[in-house]
């Protein structure tokens, strides 16, 4: 009898021990074993090269994160790191920057990187047009030597350190694959990063596959075949989560997330991002010249509402602000209290008492959706507003030409410092200043902060700016959009981050 019963006993062990030896995706299995990963994500990159990573962070970006590298990098902290680039001096003009680069930094191919390599990166970013709000500022890019690397500016600018050390778009390439493979680079990038992770195969309408660099100058990272798995409705993506079928997802749907965050086998990531809805009103058609007819919008408008129709309760955070809790420059502001006699009264001191007739132009999606919550919010204030709702693109070249009244805008920064988060939307002369502000005080305080060296004295020029257009409510925020993505609840070092990126390289099972 004590044989048989320790016979059983062998048994069920080694029958447990196969069942967490088998890797098996599902979510309530055992993962210690497992070193692989698989990510949901709602649209297909376009290309996995660097230059075009600003144009869709949430494609490109988030698989070029992984493959290649920066100059710099900033950290936790917001401190600015060393990375391939172990140091660097800024002349006293404050218009050349000197990089002195490490000389063990390998090329997934195994070349060794070179100046030529940061030069060519640089150059291609520029010429790719997706990062000018950093590239128009380049003179020259010089490779010194091997390991020097200069670049050359037109005039100072203060943000310049720290957007080369967080810009997608300057992530390093390997000169030699690129021009080698030509116009197969973007598609099959063999080769051609530094980061933890290589690039291995691409499917088109399927998924991308990269896997670890065992190589890696920091360690190779634990989690060794990474597939970015193509799944363009939400929904089948939290299905998918649930079964196991993948490993995160990275576009969540807002009204997927209280089931999700009911599975006990799923974790739920939730944040306040740095994209920032805003009504844009086009001061150069006459009827919004008039600062009360700005500020009556404001009025009219309830927060809480919108975002419960345009959101369901939890995908925005309603702000007075235009730039984010973590951009340098930030300034509070209040959210506008909704109060229709208030509005009502700034109309009719405007010469409006019979109220106003308006368009908002929008496109499918969150756009049409805040038109249409706004159309019957502003119409109890004595605003009617028709709706003219179109493609992308020609709403594009509709507002690029001034016909819109106003229009809903979201925008974030590229970089988290106040000239990124402002200027396309407060300069005169940007393209993405849709409400037509054209303040001269406001480009002037622009134009000195860019070049202003004192931190102190920089911030008080960007909160002045932001003075202005909140007061005379040039243009009125109304809210941050919220992030959100899931995963597998074993998955240690998952997070929702606000550049919308994962750094696969700090997850493990």
């Amino acid at each position: 009898m004590k044989k048989f019963v320790k016979l059983m006993a062998l048994l069920m062990a080694a029958a447990m021990l196969l069942t967490g030896c088998a890797g098996n995706n599902q979510s309530g299995n055992n993962t210690a074993t497992r070193d692989d990963l698989v990510i949901g994500i709602v649209n297909e990159p376009t290309a996995l090269i660097p230059s075009t990573a600003a144009y869709d962070a949430q494609s490109n970006g988030r698989i070029v994160d992984n493959i290649y590298e920066g100059l710099m990098y900033v950290d936790a902290n917001g401190e600015i790191q060393p990375n391939i680039a172990e140091s660097w001096e800024i002349s006293p003009d404050g218009m050349t920057y000197t990089f002195k680069l490490r000389n063990d930094v390998k090329f997934h191919n195994g070349d060794t990187l070179t100046a030529e390599d940061v030069k060519y990166s640089f150059d291609e970013c520029a010429k790719a047009g997706y990062s000018v709000e950093i590239t128009d500022a380049f003179v020259e890019t010089i490779a010194q030597d091997d390991t020097t690397f200069v670049l050359k500016i037109a005039t100072p600018n203060a943000p310049m350190l720290r957007n080369l050390a967080v810009a997608r778009g300057l992530y390093i390439m390997n000169k030699k694959v690129a021009e080698e493979l030509g116009d197969k680079f973007p598609v099959a990038p063999v080769g051609a990063g530094t980061g933890p992770y290589k690039f291995e195969s691409w499917e088109s309408g399927q998924n991308v596959v990269i896997v670890a660099n065992e190589d890696y100058r920091n360690g190779a990272p634990a989690i060794k075949k990474v597939t970015w798995k193509f799944i363009k409705e939400a929904s089948t993506g939290a299905i998918s989560l649930e079964t196991g079928d993948i490993d995160i997802y990275a576009d969540i749907s807002m009204v997927d997330v209280p089931n999700l965050q009911n599975n006990d086998k799923i974790q739920v990531s939730l944040i306040q991002g740095d994209y920032v809805y805003y009504l844009c009103m086009n001061q150069k058609k006459e009827i919004f010249q008039d600062v009360r007819v700005r500020q009556a919008f404001a009025y009219a408008m309830n927060l809480d509402e919108l975002i419960m129709a345009v959101t369901n309760g939890i995908g925005g955070t309603k702000t007075g602000s235009l730039t984010t809790p973590a951009c340098f420059g930030y300034k509070e502001y209040a959210p506008v209290e909704q109060d229709i006699e208030k509005a009502k009264q700034l109309l009719a001191e405007a010469g409006y008492p019979d109220g106003i007739t308006v368009e908002v132009a929008v496109c499918a999606g969150t756009r049409e959706k805040i038109g249409e919550t706004l159309q019957g919010m502003l119409k109890k204030a004595g605003i009617e507003v028709v709706f003219k709702s179109m493609e992308m693109s020609a709403l594009a070249e509709y507002a690029t030409g001034d016909q819109h009244d106003f229009l809903p805008q979201v925008a974030k920064g590229y970089i988290p410092d106040a000239d990124s988060e402002l200027t396309d939307k407060v300069v005169s002369d940007s393209w993405g200043n849709f409400s037509r502000m054209n303040v001269e005080r406001v480009d002037e305080l622009m134009a000195l902060a860019r070049q202003e060296s004192d931190s102190a004295k920089r911030i008080e020029m960007y909160h002045e700016v932001q003075d202005i257009v909140h007061d005379e409510a040039h243009i009125i925020p109304l809210y941050y959009v919220n992030s959100v993505s899931a995963a597998n609840a074993n998955l240690k070092g998952f997070v929702t981050r606000s550049d919308l990126s994962y750094h696969v390289w700090e997850m493990s099972w």
